[in-house]
């Protein structure tokens, strides 16, 4: 059958379509072949878009925790230093409140050196 075709063709002198039918497939498998490497490379691109964007996404969370966490470590701080300040408050009260009574001798301490309140009540000070 392909070689009566042959001879058909050359008779009728078209043998030329036959030989640009075959350069068509050949063109036609090129572009084909391109057109998947190029969707192929265009899910590649997608993918790596993606990735990026999760990526990014991932940094601005990461970013925003290490900024409440920078705050709750300055409030932290910040109550560390009112702790302290209000131990040298209760420091010096307890120092002034320790020099009245050791000045006024007329109240009655116990034997830590505290008002013994038993004693003024039974005395009715108080």
């Amino acid at each position: 059958a392909r070689h009566r075709r042959e001879v058909v063709e050359e008779i009728l002198d078209i043998q030329i379509f036959s030989t640009m039918n075959l350069i068509l497939k050949q063109r036609l498998k090129i572009i084909l072949d391109d057109i998947r490497e190029n969707d192929y490379q265009y899910q590649l691109a997608s993918e790596k878009i993606s990735f990026q964007e999760n990526h990014i996404s991932d940094l601005n969370d990461n970013k925003e925790k290490i900024s409440k966490l920078l705050l709750f470590k300055e409030l932290l701080e910040r109550q560390k230093g009112f702790i302290e300040k209000n131990k040298l408050d209760k420091f010096s009260i307890e120092e002034d409140f320790n020099n009245f009574i050791s000045n006024d001798n007329s109240l009655p301490l116990d034997s830590h050196g505290f008002i013994d309140y038993k004693k003024l009540e039974d005395d009715g000070e108080v």
